[in-house]
């Protein structure tokens, strides 16, 4: 079992705009794998703010990037791990390539918002605008501040560097979204 919280607020003149969702380090070898950034006409951002610097801070699997942004964040993420191989393998090859091989599965969840706390309206996610001139409208979307994603996924360390693959289905308001596939150069999460 492996579990990490994250937490993170950005104060003063120059603030960071953080952009939770994704995965970090994701290898583009296919379109199904490219890592995608949802568009600010979908989750918009509040540039009445005076950003300096842009992050994605750590993963919220399921979902593109900028699935919640703002000047702070929260995510969880936990794994289950099932090194299979351990043990099982005899020779020293075999044991450098294998006995860190493991079945993974998890659950993240997390929010990113601007303000006091997620759940206020001056939080640019939870509206959309339409513009059609000569006539701009904004919609209240009311989205929750908060999104999870679960899946499971293969994970091994080869040549020193860890190396995952996952299958992630993200859900928001209840609704699970189509599965994601990520290919990608990690740390340990």
């Amino acid at each position: 079992m492996a579990n990490r919280i994250a937490m993170m607020t950005s104060l003063g003149n120059n603030r960071t705009l953080f952009f939770i969702g994704g995965v970090p380090n994701v290898v583009p070898l296919r379109k199904m794998i490219q890592p995608r950034f949802m568009p600010a006409s979908e989750i918009p951002i509040d540039y009445d703010a005076n950003y300096a610097y842009q992050m994605v801070p750590v993963s919220v699997r399921g979902f593109p990037y900028n699935i919640r942004n703002g000047t702070s964040y929260a995510v969880m993420n936990n794994e289950l791990r099932w090194p299979f191989m351990k043990g099982v393998v005899d020779s020293d090859l075999a044991r450098a390539l294998f006995d860190d091989l493991q079945i993974i599965g998890f659950i993240d969840a997390g929010t990113a918002w601007s303000g006091r706390s997620p759940f206020a309206k001056e939080n640019a996610y939870d509206y959309q605008q339409i513009i059609r001139p000569p006539v701009t409208t904004n919609i209240d979307c009311d989205r929750s501040p908060f999104v999870m994603g679960i899946g499971f996924g293969v994970a091994d360390r080869i040549l020193g560097h860890y190396i995952r693959f996952d299958w992630a289905w993200g859900i928001e308001k209840q609704i699970y979204k189509h599965p994601s596939f990520y290919l990608s150069f990690n740390s340990d999460f």
